[in-house]
């Protein structure tokens, strides 16, 4: 049995118009007060969900992880645990050819 919903106001958490549903916030902050201990957490795909293509020069894909497209995000973290660099600056150089 499915229980009904009630509405128990507006979410807490400042800038958020949602219906509140546990502990007096939205699914999604109570969802981050529950997983990471802050509802303000914003995850890394979120915090570059806008910008509109991937760094790599040429690559014309939406980034999923750090600004790069899953394919180049793939290739990177590759390299990083062969030990091949370690930032992503230094993975652009190397896509670009500059050394």
């Amino acid at each position: 049995m499915v229980r009904p919903r009630t509405n128990i106001g507006k979410c807490i958490v400042n800038g958020c118009d949602k219906d509140a549903e546990k502990e007096m916030m939205c699914s999604k902050h109570y969802s981050r007060k529950w997983k990471y201990g802050n509802e303000n957490f914003i995850s890394i795909n979120e915090r570059y969900k806008d910008t509109d293509k991937c760094l790599v020069i040429g690559c014309n894909n939406k980034p999923d992880a750090q600004k790069l497209c899953p394919k180049h995000y793939h290739n990177f973290m590759y390299h990083k645990r062969k030990g091949n660099l370690e930032t992503i600056s230094e993975y652009l150089k190397k896509k670009t050819g500059d050394n």
